[in-house]
């Protein structure tokens, strides 16, 4: 039996604290590996949870409490400056919530905790904070792997953009035994921009989970003519989707809109003002729990998500399978993979309100059945996905072995 260790955070609907689909698509990965009965079980160390053990789906999941880290530092007091040093160093400089020396000191604390009482065979990192912690480790030998999921150091819609540049130059530094990205197009931006990491590099795209996002039969009548689930903010673009419905407005078109998430408040009261304002048909709806948005799907003609920047964006796969064709930006990476065309998609040629306003003014009766959308994709199901980091995990385990 492998056993591997994922640090990561939990989405709501699974006992944690976050609304993001990052935070759903590290449970539904890992918790469809377990599910292969693979000889490979894979533990979550996730430092949003705030009990000592749980069980998900197929997962246990570890938390935290202060009392449990204290405890766990004080018989291994020496290992304390090591800890200490790197909360220092990661966070020096760093205006980045996620990288204040406390969270740092307590993360990697967590992280000294759950491999000692898991005793792992390969620790799985996600993303390019976590990824710093790989060289405070007390357990040197352990086999790392860390999974991208997107470029930060040049998203100029991101305040910290240049302090996650050099977060992403000095990673690349790393000695890590995998590095995976979410998408072919990611793995080869990194090279171009920061290199190799030295390590097999592989591009292994995000799924989605058939439990949750599948066609709804009946399909009911269409309410809103756009939908967007996402966290509400300007990289998203749900504000440029306003404007061109306002232009829209102008020609005397009316469209009705749905959107589903939380996020950026400041944002969220910039698209209330501006929908109430220009009197437009638009329904905000706070965060719903995952497994609620495919009956709000169905609801509509078109998912739309006009994002500047998107490490691969599964919400549009989501939708795809929930029988919903979706409206995308040409120039995002998941555009690549192949996985949309003319049987599911429309595509903007950029995320501005000028190009949004050009697909949807003359948005198309919708020529496919919902299931015939939803085939589309049928091959992306977590659980194909697991199988290649199932593959993977052996290949770390058996290079480590020779």
């Amino acid at each position: 039996m492998i056993k591997v260790l994922a640090l990561g955070h939990l989405p709501k609907w699974r006992g944690g604290r976050q609304t993001s689909g990052l935070a759903t698509g590290i449970f539904d990965l890992h918790d469809s590996v377990n599910s292969l009965n693979a000889d490979i079980e894979v533990i979550i160390a996730a430092t949003d949870v705030f009990v000592t053990e749980k069980v998900f789906g197929n997962t246990k999941v570890l938390g935290w409490t202060k009392g449990i880290l204290l405890k766990h530092l004080l018989k291994r007091v020496y290992r304390a400056p090591i800890f200490l040093m790197g909360a220092y160093k990661i966070s020096k400089g760093k205006h980045l919530e996620d990288l204040s020396f406390t969270r740092v000191f307590l993360k990697l604390v967590f992280l000294d905790y759950s491999i000692e009482r898991e005793k792992p065979n390969i620790l799985h990192l996600h993303g390019n904070i976590s990824a710093l912690f790989k060289d405070y480790l007390w357990h040197k030998d352990l086999p790392v792997m860390l999974r991208l999921h997107g470029i930060n150091g040049f998203n100029e819609s991101l305040k910290c953009y240049e302090e996650h540049k050099q977060i992403e130059k000095s990673i690349t530094k790393i000695r890590f035994n995998v590095v995976t990205f979410v998408t072919n197009s990611i793995l080869n931006e990194w090279k171009d921009k920061y290199g190799s990491f030295g390590c097999d590099m592989f591009g292994v795209i995000n799924g989605y989970n058939p439990d949750v996002f599948h066609v709804v039969s009946p399909m009911p009548d269409k309410e809103y003519d756009l939908i967007t689930f996402s966290s509400i903010s300007e990289g998203k673009g749900q504000l440029r989707v306003l404007e061109a419905m306002n232009k829209l407005k102008k020609d005397g078109i009316s469209l009705k809109y749905l959107i589903i998430g939380g996020g950026d408040q400041g944002y969220i009261d910039k698209v209330k003002e501006y929908s109430k304002s220009n009197d437009l048909l638009v329904v905000i709806k706070d965060y719903c729990p995952q497994n609620e948005i495919p009956s709000l799907l169905a609801k509509a003609k078109y998912f739309i998500l006009p994002s500047s920047k998107e490490g691969f964006g599964k919400v549009y796969v989501e939708s795809v399978a929930s029988g919903i064709p979706v409206i995308l930006p040409e120039n995002l990476p998941v555009v690549n993979e192949h996985i949309f065309n003319e049987k599911n998609a429309l595509f903007i040629k950029d995320s501005t309100t000028e190009s949004i306003y050009n697909v949807i003014k003359d948005l198309p009766e919708i020529q496919f059945t919902p299931n015939e959308i939803a085939s589309t994709v049928s091959a992306l199901s977590w659980k194909n996905i697991a199988k290649d980091y199932v593959n993977i995990y052996k290949k770390v385990v058996n290079d480590v072995q020779a």
